[in-house]
């Protein structure tokens, strides 16, 4: 189990990676989409949707921050810290395998668009990188 020092810089860094994995999602997704050339019809790549657990994980770090802080003000109830812990528990459980149903689609079908692409397929590696490591703390 996490401390409190460690479980604070962890959402500080799922904070502080919402900004590069938006950026590399939003660059790889556009690169594949020129890349692609009417394969796989006209689906959007699926690098895009890496911005919505990237957002998820953010959001429930800013929050799960500003409720710590707010708690350290004044003693909690035992019950209701077991009860904030497990809430957590399950949340980052929904979020790691939102992240793990949106990877394994992007390395399927985005890897195989950018195959023959040594830029594109540079970009989707490096946009990967960021859901990786929040992949990481959820878990």
């Amino acid at each position: 189990m996490a401390t409190m020092a460690t479980e604070r810089t962890l959402r500080i860094i799922t904070i502080a990676l919402f900004i590069p994995a938006l950026v590399l999602c939003v660059a790889s997704g556009i690169k594949t989409e020129k890349t692609k050339q009417g394969w796989m019809g006209s689906r959007p790549p699926v690098s895009y949707f890496g911005t919505v657990p990237a957002f998820l994980s953010a959001l429930t770090s800013a929050v799960v921050l500003y409720a710590n802080r707010s708690k350290s003000l004044r003693l909690g109830d035992d019950a209701r810290a077991k009860t904030q812990r497990a809430v957590m528990l399950v949340i980052d459980v929904i979020l790691a395998a939102g992240y793990i149903a949106l990877l394994v689609p992007l390395w399927i079908l985005d890897a195989g668009i950018v195959r023959w692409n040594g830029v594109a397929a540079m970009l989707l590696a490096y946009a990967t990188m960021p859901l990786l490591i929040n992949l990481y703390v959820a878990a």
